[in-house]
């Protein structure tokens, strides 16, 4: 079983006040519905968990399943966030930093990083890091995108 990871950081503004971008980017239906190839998303008893399962993905012959349970919650007044229970073959740990930029719009500084445990044959372990690493970082950007583009629709 290898390993892999990679992270992502971004700061960007939305254009909705502070309540409304930290209640957006919290709700668990809008993170399964952005999260990006999901095959199934199942809201758990605890408060802000989630069990995600995405669709199978094959690169360089290697095909991953991946599946993690994972907690959304605010530490503080203006900081979400959020690691997986650590079932599953993914790990996922960031925050969200919210702050107000005027009345209407919310600064948002976003990092994540995410480790993936794959079976690889070993002579494709230092082939396929970089690749897994780079759709990371793809995947968050996206991810990110599509939830402003949600959040803009509202």
């Amino acid at each position: 079983m290898a390993r892999y990871g990679g992270e992502y950081s971004e700061t960007f503004t939305v254009d909705v006040p502070i309540a409304e971008a930290k209640a957006h980017f919290s709700n668990l239906d809008n993170i399964a519905q952005c999260y990006g190839d999901v095959k199934s998303a199942k809201k758990l008893a605890k408060p802000g968990t989630l069990k995600l399962t995405l669709n199978p993905k094959t690169e360089l012959g290697v095909t991953f399943n991946g599946e993690h349970t994972c907690h959304w919650e605010f530490d503080n007044e203006s900081t979400l966030k959020w690691v997986s229970n650590g079932k599953g073959n993914m790990v996922s740990k960031g925050k969200a930093i919210f702050t107000p930029s005027g009345k209407k719009k919310t600064k948002i500084e976003y990092t994540e990083r995410m480790e993936l445990d794959m079976e690889v044959a070993f002579l494709l372990r230092a082939l396929i890091g970089p690749i897994v690493s780079k759709q990371i970082r793809d995947g968050v950007r996206d991810y990110l995108e599509r939830m402003r583009e949600l959040l803009s629709e509202k």
